[in-house]
Formats: C-alpha cells, sequence, structure tokens
C-alpha cells in the first residue's frame, strides 16, 4: 500500500497537479507578474489540525505557508498532502503524520514542502437507542436475569433483553465498548423496588471516549396478579406412597416467564398450612391454606384455600369382550350354569372389573320369552338360583345381565351385556367294544341294536345310525357301478381320504375282511343339530379247522451232503384253506446230532391262522424225524524233517487233512529249541498233536507215530500220509489211495492190520526236526546328529545319542559293545554301557570338549557280528559368565573446546570414558582358556541400535547420560561365546558443565512371580511429560531428566507371543487346583489362569488355553498376552486375589526426588507354572537339565507301499504315572496323506488337526480317568512307496515335546518306533481255529497273499448265517478271536474265509 502511495505522489509532483489545474484557466487568463509569488514564502513545520465529522481536513495555502502578503495570489497555488488519497490533493483523509507540498499551479514551481499532523478529536456520538421502544414492566424477581447479564444488552432474542445505544464515530473503525450496572435498592415507600443504572461507554482508536446510560425500573410485584392454584384430585391406588402436593401460588412477569411465590420475593412472604382428614381405606382430603404476608404494609394482606383429594377417585371399569357371549348348556341337563363373581367373568368370558379394591358386585338378569298367547318375545326380569357365586339353570335363550359394580371409596358403575345360552353338548355315544364277526359263507351283517350300549343327550336325542370303513381289498363288494374302483358314484362317501358306507340300520361284513379290523362307526343327532360318534374295531374271524401234511420219517449218514439242506427230505403242505388266508409256518429243527454229527433231526410246521398278529392261531405241531448215524473217514499227511533259513521257518498249522467222514479234529503243535549239533545255528523239534473229539476218550495216551515208516534206516527223511479209513482200520502210506502200487505193491508201508498198535484211539502224536541256519549279521542304524554342545560347568557335554540294531533271526543271544576312543588318537579308552532294549539303543554319557570316536559292535547268537564306528564332536558353546560390580561413579570433566565426542551431532562440553574391564568384580574362567571383555549401553542393546561386539571395550558418556546409565559387560572366549553381567553407572555433573534439566527420576523392575525378568515391555509416562520405554533383559526400565513437584503415571504394556511359557503342564496345574487336589500358593497364579476375564477360574479357561496351545485359536480372545500388577498392592485375600480390582498402573504425585522401586509384577496369562521368561537374543545360551521318556508309536512295517494304508498308535505307557502330555506329530506330506484318527485315552478335545494337510497334529492331553496308555491311533494312506523311517519326528519348534507325572515332574518326550516286519511272500491259507473244541473264546489263523477285503462266515451244518465278519487286510498273516457269545449257538459249525477268487471251509465246535 506503501508503495501506492509513493507512486501517486511521485505521479503529482511531474504531471499530475499541473494537468489537474489546467482546465480551470480561462482561455484568456495571462499568467500574472513574477511578482505576484514572494520569494520569501515558506512551508510550516509540523502543524496539527483535528478531523472534521467526515474525518477529513480541507487545506489552504495561508494555512501552511508561511509568508505573504495582500499582494499574494494565493489562488494560483495549491496545496497536495500525501495521505491515503493523494487524488484529493489538499484534502486529508484520516488521522496520522504526512508530507504534503505547495506548488505553483503555473509554473509547475514546487513553492516548499513539509510535513504535518492530522488528529481525530471528535468522541463518537450516540446515533440511537432502542431501549424506548421496550414498554415491558419489569418485576423485581427479573433482577437476575438483567443485571450484569451481558446476553440483557446483546441479544435481542433474549427474553430479558432491555435494548442498546447504537454509536457512530467520524472515522469509522472498530469501537471499544463497555458496560457497567449499578442498582439501587428502593425503599418500602418507594414507587419501585430497584433501580438499574446501566453505563455504557465507547471508546474510538483514537480514544476518544463517549457515554451514555439507561435506567431500568424493577417493580415491587402485586400480591393481587398472584395466581393461586385450583382445586385438585389425584387419583392413585397407593395414596399412602403420594406426598401431599405443596400448591403455591405464581406471577407471570411481562415476558410470559412464571415465578412460583413459594418464599419471601420483594418484601412479601407466604405462609403454607395443611390439614388432612381419611375419606376412606384408600382415599384422603387436604384442605391447604396459602397466607400473603407484606412486610411494608407489616400484615397479611390475602388468604387462599385449596381442597386437595388423593386415593381412588375413580369408579370400576367395565371392560367387556368384543365378541357376543355364547353359554354352552351343561353336559348333564339342558340348562347353563353362569359364574358371576369378578374372578369368574374374567377367566370365563373376558368380563374385566379393575379397581384399586376388589370390586363388590351385584348381578340382576332379564331373560328374552316367548309368549305363546301373543306369539312374540319379551325381556323380564328372571330370577335363578345362585350357589357359591354360580347361577344355575339358565335356561335355553338370550339373557341380559346387568352388573352394579362398586368400591369402598363409594364409587360405583352400572353395565350390561347380553349373553345366549345353545345346546353345545353333543350326544354321548356308546359302543359295544367286544363284538367279534364271525365269517360264515363269507357274510355276516351288524345292526345300530348290536352296537349301541345306551347313548343319550343332554337335552333330546333325534337319531342313531351305522357305518363301515371299507378298505381297498374289498373293492369287489362294495363297487356298485363294477368300474373296478370305488368311488364316490357307489353308495359311499369320502372323508380325509377314506371311503366309508353311507349311515345305515345296519352294516355287512365279507370274507376279504377276515383276519383284520374293521373300523365301524355309532353315529347320533340330538334335536339341536350337535352329532356325536362312538367306534369300534371290529375283528373278523374265519374258523376253519388248521391241518397239516408232513413228509415220512427217514435215515441217513452223518457225510451225506443233503444234510446241508433238509428240503432235500421232503416238504409239508396246509390242508383245507378254502379261503386262501392259512399259513404254514416252518419251526426251528430240533438237531439232537452230538459233536460228531451223529444223532436225529426233527423237522417241524405248524398251520397259522393271523399269522404275526395278537390273535394268532397255531395247529398242532407236525414233523419228520431223519436219523443220521455215524462214519470215520479222515487223512493227515506229515511232514519230513528239513533244513531252513531262519526267516523262512514254515509256520506250525500247516498240517495238510483231509476229512472225509464225520470227524472233528483238533492240531497242536509245540517248537522245542535246542542248540546245534551241526553247521545249523540251531534245531527246532515241532511235535503235532491231532485229536478227533469223536474218537477220543478222555484219558487215552497218543498212538506215536514212528518218524522210518519207509524202513531205510534214515529216521524223519521221508513224509507220509496217515489214513484213518471206515472200515476200521488205520494205514501209513506215500499217498491217500490204499489200494494202488504206491509205495509198493502192498499199496502202503504198514496199517492196524499188521500193527495192532496203530489202530486209532482218537489221538495222535509226530515230532519233526527243523534245522535253522543263519550266516547274516546284524545292521547297525546310526540316527541323529553326531554334534553335541559343552554346557556343563566342568567343560563337558551331554552325549545323547540314538542307534538301531536290525537282527533278522537270533535278537534273543543279541550282544552290543561301545568303545570310547578319547580324542580319536586309536587308542580304545574305556567301554561304554550302552541303554534301552532291542531295537533301540541309547549311549548317554558325560564326555569333554573334542572330536571322539565311538566303535559299536553287535553280535547275534549265531556268531555273525557287524561294527560301525561313529565320530562325535563335543563343542564349547557355553561363554564365560562374568561377575559385575554393583554400580560404577564417574565425574565428566571439561573438554578442551567444545566437541561432538558421543557421535550425536551435539557438542559436548564436558566428558568421561569408562572401560569394560573396569566393571570386572573377579577373573572369569572359561572352557577354551582366553577371556575378553567388551561395554554397551544396555538401551543400545534393547533397541537394536548396538549388537554385542568383542572390540567394543569402552564407552564414552556425555552430559546426555546423566544420572544413571545402564550398561551390559561382556565377556568373550576364543570361539565367538558370550556371557553379560549389568550394572550401572551413576554420571555426575560436580563442575556444573551440563545444562540443568529435570532433577526427578523413576526406575523399576518388571518380574513375573518367579522372580524371571521380563524384556521389551512397553511402558507409557504421561503427566506433564509424556515419555515410552521398553525394559531390558533383565526387566529394567527407567525415565530421567522428570521436571520435579509434578505428577506421573506409569502405565506397562506386552501383547506379543501368546503361547509364551503356556503349555499343557498349566492345563494340568489348573486342573488339579479346581478339583482342589492342589489349590493355588500365590494370587497371582488366579490372575494368570482368569484367561477369560470372568472374574474366576473354571474349566472355561481350560478350553481357552487348550485352543491357544492346539493353534485353534492364536491368542486369548478377551485378555492381553500379560498383565501388570503394581508390585506394591497386597491383596485382600491371596486365596481369592480376583474378587476385588487390583491395580494394573501406578500414580506418583508431586515427584521430587529420584524413586528407584516403582517395581511391577508380570503375570504371563495361561502360565501357571511361571515358566514364561522373553529370551534376549543376546543372552548366552543355557542348557535345562530335563529327564526324558519315550512316546512310542507302532504299527508300520520298514517300507511303505503306495496306495496302502497304515494305522500309527501312540502309546505313552513308558509313563505310567503321567498326568498329561503336549507334542507335535509332524509327518512328511509328500510321501503320507492323513486320513483318520480313532480316539484312545486322549479323547478328541485333545488334538488339534487343523494343520494335517501342513503335516502337524497336535496334542494337549490332561489324563482324566483311567483309560490306558493308548493315546490314539492314527491312519495314514501312502502316496508312494517309501522306507518309514525319518517320516515321522516330533516338532519341536512348534510345540515343546513334554510329559508330566502326578509328582509334577516335567519329562522330554522323544519318539521311538516299533516297526513291524514285513510279511515275508505269503498265500491264501486258513488254518484250524484253536482251541477245538471251545466254551469260551476262540482264534482263527489265515493268511492273505495279497492286499484286500476278506469275508469270514460262520454257519451251522443246516447253511444258517450266523455271523459274518468284512474286513480290510494287508497281504501276511492275520487272525479273529471268536466269542461264543457272538455265536448263540452249539454245536458242530462251519467257517468259511473268502479272499477275491479264494475260498476255504472248516469246521469248529462250540459246547
Amino acid at each position: 500500500m506503501r508503495l501506492l502511495y509513493a507512486a501517486a505522489w511521485l505521479y503529482w509532483i511531474i504531471v499530475g497537479a499541473w494537468n489537474a489545474t489546467l482546465p480551470q484557466m480561462s482561455p484568456s487568463w495571462s499568467p500574472a507578474s513574477p511578482q505576484a509569488i514572494p520569494l520569501a514564502l515558506s512551508c510550516r513545520q509540523d502543524l496539527i489540525f483535528s478531523l472534521d465529522e467526515f474525518c477529513q481536513v480541507r487545506l489552504s495555502p495561508q494555512q501552511v505557508l508561511l509568508g505573504g502578503d495582500v499582494n499574494t495570489d494565493w489562488e494560483r497555488l495549491q496545496v497536495i498532502v500525501n495521505d491515503r488519497n493523494p487524488f484529493n490533493r489538499n484534502i486529508v483523509d484520516g488521522a496520522g503524520r504526512f508530507a504534503y507540498l505547495v506548488r505553483d499551479i503555473f509554473s509547475g514551481n514546487i513553492i516548499c514542502q513539509s510535513n504535518l499532523i492530522v488528529e481525530d478529536k471528535r468522541a463518537p456520538q450516540v446515533q440511537s437507542t432502542d431501549w424506548q421502544l421496550k414498554t415491558i414492566e419489569w418485576l423485581c424477581f427479573d433482577i437476575d436475569s438483567i443485571l450484569n447479564v451481558p446476553a440483557s444488552w446483546q441479544n435481542p432474542n433474549y427474553t430479558y433483553y432491555t435494548g442498546r445505544p447504537v454509536f457512530a464515530d467520524n472515522c469509522g473503525g472498530p469501537l471499544n465498548l463497555k458496560v457497567k450496572d449499578e442498582v439501587v435498592i428502593g425503599e418500602c415507600d418507594s414507587s419501585f423496588f430497584a433501580k438499574i443504572y446501566r453505563n455504557f461507554s465507547v471508546e474510538d482508536q483514537a480514544g476518544n471516549r463517549s457515554d451514555t446510560t439507561q435506567l431500568i425500573v424493577l417493580l415491587r410485584p402485586d400480591w393481587k396478579k398472584l395466581i393461586y392454584p385450583r382445586d385438585t384430585a389425584i387419583h392413585s391406588c397407593i395414596p399412602e406412597a403420594l406426598r401431599t402436593p405443596m400448591l403455591y401460588p405464581f406471577w407471570i412477569n411481562g415476558v410470559g416467564d412464571t415465578t412460583v411465590f413459594n418464599h419471601e420475593y420483594c418484601s412479601l412472604t407466604i405462609q403454607r398450612e395443611v390439614s388432612e382428614i381419611l375419606i376412606c381405606r384408600r382415599g384422603r382430603k387436604i384442605v391447604q391454606t396459602l397466607k400473603v404476608f407484606d412486610w411494608c404494609a407489616g400484615q397479611i394482606v390475602h388468604t387462599d384455600t385449596t381442597l386437595i383429594k388423593i386415593g381412588d377417585l375413580e369408579a370400576p371399569v367395565i371392560s367387556k369382550p368384543s365378541k357376543p357371549i355364547v353359554v354352552s348348556t351343561q353336559p348333564m341337563d339342558c340348562t347353563a350354569s353362569i359364574p358371576i363373581t369378578p374372578d369368574q367373568l374374567q377367566r370365563s368370558y373376558q368380563i374385566g372389573f379393575s379397581d384399586c379394591d376388589a370390586v363388590q358386585l351385584t348381578v340382576k338378569v332379564k331373560s328374552y320369552v316367548f309368549r305363546p298367547s301373543v306369539g312374540d318375545s319379551v325381556w323380564r326380569d328372571a330370577v335363578y338360583p345362585i350357589s357359591n357365586g354360580v347361577m344355575g339353570s339358565v335356561p335355553v335363550g338370550k339373557h341380559r345381565f346387568i352388573f352394579y359394580a362398586s368400591d369402598p371409596c363409594f364409587n360405583s358403575r352400572t353395565d350390561s351385556l347380553e349373553l345366549q345360552v345353545k345346546d353345545k353338548i353333543a350326544p354321548q355315544m356308546r359302543c359295544d367294544n367286544t363284538i367279534r364277526v364271525s365269517i360264515s359263507n363269507g357274510y355276516d351283517r351288524l345292526t345300530v341294536a348290536d352296537i349301541d350300549e345306551g347313548s343319550t343327550d343332554n337335552c333330546a336325542l333325534l337319531s342313531l345310525k351305522v357305518r363301515r370303513v371299507i378298505p381297498t381289498s374289498c373293492t369287489v363288494n362294495f363297487d356298485d357301478n363294477l368300474n373296478g374302483v370305488i368311488d364316490t358314484s357307489d353308495a359311499v362317501t369320502l372323508e380325509n381320504g377314506i371311503f366309508y358306507t353311507l349311515p345305515a340300520d345296519r352294516v355287512e361284513f365279507f370274507c376279504c375282511d377276515v383276519g383284520t379290523k374293521v373300523r365301524v362307526e355309532l353315529i347320533g343327532r340330538d334335536a339341536a343339530g350337535n352329532i356325536s360318534r362312538c367306534w369300534m374295531d371290529v375283528t373278523v374271524e374265519d374258523k376253519t379247522l388248521l391241518q397239516c401234511a408232513v413228509p415220512a420219517d427217514t435215515s441217513t449218514l452223518c457225510s451225506d451232503i443233503n444234510l446241508g439242506n433238509f428240503n432235500n427230505y421232503g416238504a409239508a403242505r396246509v390242508l383245507n384253506d378254502p379261503c386262501g388266508l392259512l399259513s404254514l409256518v416252518t419251526l426251528p429243527t430240533l438237531d439232537k446230532r452230538n459233536n460228531c454229527g451223529v444223532g436225529t433231526i426233527t423237522r417241524r410246521w405248524q398251520v397259522v391262522r393271523n399269522l404275526g398278529k395278537p390273535n394268532e392261531q397255531r395247529s398242532p405241531e407236525c414233523y419228520q424225524v431223519i436219523t443220521v448215524s455215524a462214519i470215520r473217514d479222515y487223512s493227515i499227511r506229515f511232514p519230513r524233517d528239513t533244513s531252513v533259513h531262519c526267516l523262512q521257518i514254515p509256520p506250525g498249522n500247516t498240517l495238510w487233512h483231509q476229512e472225509n467222514g464225520c470227524n472233528i479234529l483238533a492240531f497242536n503243535v509245540t517248537d522245542v529249541r535246542f542248540t546245534a549239533s551241526g553247521q545249523e545255528c540251531y534245531k527246532i523239534f515241532r511235535t503235532w498233536s491231532i485229536i478227533n473229539w469223536c474218537e477220543y476218550v478222555d484219558g487215552t495216551e497218543p498212538v506215536i507215530l514212528d518218524r522210518d515208516y519207509d524202513g531205510n534206516g534214515e529216521r524223519g527223511d521221508t513224509a507220509f500220509w496217515l489214513l484213518v479209513r471206515s472200515d476200521g482200520h488205520t494205514y501209513i502210506d506215500k499217498n491217500q489211495i490204499v489200494d494202488d502200487s504206491i509205495p509198493n505193491n502192498q499199496g502202503y508201508w504198514t496199517s492196524s492190520k499188521e500193527r495192532p498198535l496203530l489202530k486209532s484211539r482218537g489221538i495222535w502224536e509226530y515230532t519233526q526236526v527243523i534245522k535253522v541256519f543263519d550266516d547274516e549279521a546284524p545292521k547297525i542304524t546310526l540316527i541323529g546328529s553326531r554334534i553335541f554342545d559343552a554346557r556343563n560347568n566342568d567343560c563337558t557335554g551331554d552325549v545323547n545319542y540314538t542307534f538301531s540294531i536290525a537282527e533278522n533271526c537270533n535278537a534273543k543271544d543279541m550282544q552290543v559293545q561301545v568303545f570310547y576312543d578319547e580324542k580319536a588318537d586309536g587308542k580304545v579308552d574305556r567301554t561304554l554301557k550302552p541303554t534301552g532294549t532291542y531295537p533301540r539303543f541309547r549311549i548317554q554319557e558325560k564326555l569333554p570338549i573334542g572330536i571322539h570316536k565311538i566303535e559299536i559292535v553287535a553280535a547275534d547268537g549265531c556268531g555273525n557280528t557287524s561294527r560301525e564306528m561313529l565320530q562325535i564332536e563335543i563343542r564349547d558353546v557355553k561363554g564365560p559368565s562374568p561377575i559385575c560390580i554393583n554400580g560404577l561413579v564417574v565425574e565428566l570433566m571439561p573438554l578442551p573446546q567444545e566437541e561432538d565426542i558421543d557421535g550425536d551431532g551435539d557438542l559436548d562440553a564436558g566428558a568421561a570414558l569408562i572401560w569394560a574391564k573396569d566393571f570386572v568384580a573377579s577373573k572369569v574362567e572359561d572352557c577354551s582358556g582366553i577371556v575378553g571383555y567388551s561395554i554397551h549401553r544396555a538401551d543400545d542393546i534393547e533397541s537394536g541400535k548396538e549388537k554385542p561386539d568383542p572390540n567394543h571395550t569402552g564407552i564414552a558418556l556425555t552430559c546426555d547420560d546423566r544420572y544413571t546409565v545402564l550398561v551390559y559387560v561382556y565377556a568373550w572366549d576364543i570361539h565367538g561365546n558370550y556371557g553379560y553381567c549389568e550394572t550401572y553407572v551413576l554420571v555426575q555433573d560436580n563442575r556444573g558443565l551440563c545444562q540443568e534439566e529435570g532433577g526427578a527420576s523413576i526406575s523399576g523392575v518388571l518380574k513375573t512371580f518367579s522372580n524371571n525378568p521380563v524384556e521389551q515391555v512397553k511402558l507409557n509416562l504421561s503427566g506433564i511429560q509424556n515419555a515410552e520405554v521398553y525394559s531390558n533383559t533383565q526387566g529394567a526400565y527407567s525415565f530421567q531428566k522428570l521436571k520435579e513437584n509434578n505428577d506421573y503415571t506409569i502405565s506397562p504394556s506386552l501383547n506379543l507371543n501368546h503361547l509364551d511359557g503356556v503349555s499343557t503342564y498349566d492345563i494340568v496345574l489348573i486342573t488339579k487346583h479346581i478339583l482342589g487336589q492342589t489349590p493355588f500358593d500365590n494370587p497371582y497364579k488366579f490372575i494368570a489362569a482368569d484367561v477369560d476375564l470372568s472374574g474366576y477360574v473354571s474349566t472355561l479357561d481350560i478350553i481357552q488355553i487348550r485352543k491357544v496351545i492346539l493353534r485353534l485359536d492364536l491368542e486369548f480372545k478377551k485378555c492381553p498376552s500379560w498383565r501388570f500388577v503394581d508390585a506394591s498392592f497386597r491383596f485382600a485375600d491371596n486365596n481369592d486375589p480376583l474378587a476385588t480390582p487390583f491395580p494394573e498402573l501406578r500414580n506418583f504425585n508431586n515427584l521430587n526426588s529420584e524413586l528407584l522401586s516403582a517395581d511391577f509384577v508380570a503375570v504371563k496369562m495361561g502360565d501357571i507354572s511361571g515358566n514364561a521368561a522373553r529370551e534376549s537374543l543376546h543372552a548366552a545360551p543355557e542348557l535345562r537339565s530335563i529327564a526324558e521318556a519315550p512316546l512310542l508309536c507302532s504299527g508300520l512295517p520298514e517300507v511303505l507301499r503306495a496306495g496302502q494304508e497304515y494305522r500309527l498308535t501312540l502309546d505313552l505307557s513308558a509313563l505310567p504315572d503321567a498326568a498329561g502330555a503336549q507334542f507335535t506329530l509332524a509327518y512328511h506330506t509328500h510321501a503320507l496323506q492323513f486320513v483318520a484318527i480313532e480316539y484312545g485315552a486322549a479323547g478328541v478335545e485333545s488334538f488339534g488337526l487343523n494343520d494335517a494337510e501342513r503335516g502337524l497334529i497336535r496334542m494337549s492331553w490332561v489324563k482324566s480317568a483311567e483309560k490306558g496308555s493308548q493315546l490314539a491311533t492314527l491312519t495314514f494312506q501312502a502316496k508312494s512307496s517309501v522306507n518309514s523311517a525319518g517320516l515321522f519326528h516330533l516338532e519341536e519348534k512348534d510345540l515343546a515335546s513334554e510329559g508330566y507325572t502326578q509328582a509334577g515332574e516335567v519329562k522330554k518326550l522323544f519318539l521311538q518306533r516299533d516297526m513291524v516286519m514285513e510279511a515275508p511272500g505269503y498265500n491264501f491259507q486258513l488254518y484250524p481255529n484253536a482251541p477245538n473244541p471251545f466254551s469260551t473264546s476262540t482264534t482263527i489263523e489265515f493268511d492273505l497273499g495279497e492286499p484286500g477285503s476278506a469275508v469270514l462266515c460262520i454257519t451251522d451244518l443246516s447253511g444258517r448265517v450266523l455271523k459274518t465278519i468284512t474286513r480290510d487286510y494287508v497281504a501276511g498273516h492275520h487272525e479273529i478271536v471268536l466269542q461264543k457269545s457272538e455265536l448263540n449257538q452249539t454245536g458242530v459249525l462251519l467257517y468259511t474265509l473268502k479272499a477275491g477268487k479264494d475260498a476255504k471251509t472248516m469246521k469248529m465246535v462250540v459246547y
């Protein structure tokens, strides 16, 4: 703006002034002589002018120039001012100091120039006021809404607005308005109560001030203008609960607001008197007297009386139903009974009587009566008997009931309604339910009289009819139009899809009804049109005589194949069945054959009427007897002696035999092992004992079969057949044919004819010799890592190495030796003793640091030996453990000149250097010898700014490090292992080198209730200063440089890793607490267990914790990972700490010094054992010494075949006193697919299968009952053919593998496999069951050559199936245990095994 003024001023100097004057010159004007302008003219200095009412000053040359006389031509001179608007030349706009010049208009010469001062001396003026427009009469009680209330002069919309003046200033601009109220209170003789003198003072920018005063008069209220309360009635059913209202008069002021006159106002006061009168039990009357006293008059100027009624003031309310009321007659007569008490009327007809008290009710009746003499109906008063609140004998018709209702407070009401009595009671029907119909010649009938047993009606019974249901089986008997179906064109009715005959006086029955129950209905109708019916199910019978014919008795041998189907011996039939309604039933055959199939068979039949129905009738039994005789004929082949490899020993139940007669052969084999006499490893004497239960007599000695029947002197070199024939003789033959020329012309080697001792006694015995060879050494398999960490204080490492040995034949006599070569120098230093049992062994030793060799030697019982050399390394991984001095005090020393000594970008005035060795309290020993030291600020390590560095041997401290610095001192060995200790440095500025800041501080430690420090906890400081720090690895924190004498609050928080410290062991502890076995022993365990924040510990908390362990939830739903309790807080009850809130932050008031014990107890939610501790990344590793226990897994062969399913059983029998366990079983998903789980001791709640597809199956199990040690069985399908070794392991990184004992001991679980051997080339074979015969259970063994489904079917000799077992099997040997209770049958039974195209049948005996 100043540039604009300068430009305008320059323009006028050069051009503007001259040109602006030219138009004013006359064309004939001639310049005056030079003498007209005296040369002595000059500009006045610092002239002062005052602005006019337009905020301007008009200047003339005479006002600003010195000099001049009467000859001066003032018209040719012009004044130009450089003000805000220089274009108006000699007019000054506004106040200020301005430059001006005077110039000659004609010549354009500047006469002079100077400065002048313009001042504003005019005060603002009142332009208008609006309080003259306000004609409101203000009263004394309006004073609080006006006096010193700005809205009363600022806001015209304010109810008590009194007006305001409008000021105007000559120069405009903002005005400063001030308002001040002064009040004057009038006396009693004054015409006013008070006067408010409101002064408005306004000041402009130049300081000129103007004032005006408004007078506001407030009058005394006129008691004559009071509005007094009216008489009042308040209805209430509980008047005693209502206080008597206090009713006061009130004024209405000039703006419409009311002021209640309930205390002294403006020399007027009021007095209230009340008197009460009880008018009834629920009502009272109050007389209120109000007296107005005028203190100025000194007397009561007015008295007013108000009547108030409170209580039951309303008459009873009678509510009537919206629909007409129809009342039925009673069941036993033709009149109605109508209740007339209020309660009964409400319940029965929804006629309500509501009042504060019980209603007193009077009822009168008018009946609409027919006048036969006149032929019309009129209303007449009627009286009917009343008993116990019920009006009886009300006849059929219309009636008007008039109700007179009153209450105890004398309120009453009358109302009426009409109701109609109708006969709605249907006839009472009674049918004879005992009727039976016997068909004679295919027909019978029933009449109404046959069925009715005295049906009645309460008014008048009009008619009785009967009808029956028509079943589809009787279509031909009711098809009137002969179209083949029953339809409505026949003489029938259709109701709800059922056809009935038309109601008539009788119903008919036919042969088609025999053996059924026919529904028959009796229908009654009364005079009012009510219909009722009764029904019965009529039994239709056929009385034909029951007779049958059977085949003749017969005889046969026990070997007769027809015994498998008795129908081959003829069939029975029914006689005399004209209607075809009788059935021939085959009864169970009475099989009285003994276990050998000899005896009688009785076939039985009966002719049955109404088969399977309650009225079933049977004829006497008809039977046929089949007599079965015995025959003995069987063959058994005994093998020769043999020599085999240990893996090829033939099974003992493989004797070939054939039965042609009725025999029960039972086989038993016994193997006795003997040491070798030759090149073999050992010998087996295999003895077979065979009994034919159909010949054997208890106590009979067996027939011992010779081993050289061929007579060549070589015992056992030839296989032979034992042949027992039906002719009673026994033969020893090379084949099964006696009368051929093999092995000689006689056709057999010998017989009981030549050797009477061979005659069968029903029991035989033979011994075979088997030589067993083994030339394969045991196989040693080394498992696991061969590098171990030395963590013990004596510089040794715990070696825990597992190896397995596979022996194909003679593991029983296995010998295992382990030789130890320390430092691998080729010299055996000592023999180690392995632990474990075949096939898994373990080397557990403490060995020194270094590389060593271990030789494992395994020898089987057959002289085969194998060796494996194992090289192991014991590494030094344990860092030195330094001991720090407890703090160090250093003083900051001045620097020669300020420099940035600590590299933070700021110049430092003082510094101090500290070295790691200054903090070492004593010399540190290490397994690796030399130890070095380094030092770091704790905050630099915790924040990640620095990492432990062996070369960081010192720290430079500056003013920024006042007053306490936490430091970590590290000790290093030559392998880079380290340990550390924590201490502090007190940095003092005794020389005053540092700029002073706040001198207060707060420090503390966060530790668990088991004294474990917690790091990385965020602590927020709030108050006059806000800050945020994190706890270090020792759980310590510190807030420094806090301003003294202020209030601060510290709140810790940490919500990371909800699974930290949480395991199934914690669930075990919570369970024992809930059951009262081991209650919690400190209050923080209650807090840790309450993960659902319910305020108590329950099974719901266990469910939440288990979900997190099994990864079903990633975190606790309702609580953070950690909670923190003020360490100074003391619980009111340590056994119930959750009953009251506990502090989770700390407040410090007027902090004025160092506070060093602001500690918190950190509670890890879900961690009851108290082992949660967030491990520092730079902490030296530490070995946790823990006992071990195997988790047994069995059921897998060494080689898995693609497509087959395998069952893996998890067993914890090695931990018999287990209280719980947890682990993650990991498997290779490229080789296996998880199929199913069969739960055992661990139920469905104990397993997490949500990551099963990723190869992880988690278990968190707490033992709740005695369910054995088998946790579960997992089913997997092999995706490809692979070796099963290494497919499974326990994933420690996912979940610690731990078992927990009842005594609270924690044991580390390791996976121990028990592999099953692969079935070696089996063929289909079914073996005799053993024992046989049996009375409780028996075992059936069989071999399958290929995997697949197999069916075992057990039948009796008639072919009736008793039991079928169908299962899927792998190739190999199997067995099925069969219970007698599963068969429900005794005697000789057959069992058949079918697998693919193969099948075989054998016999068993059950007794």
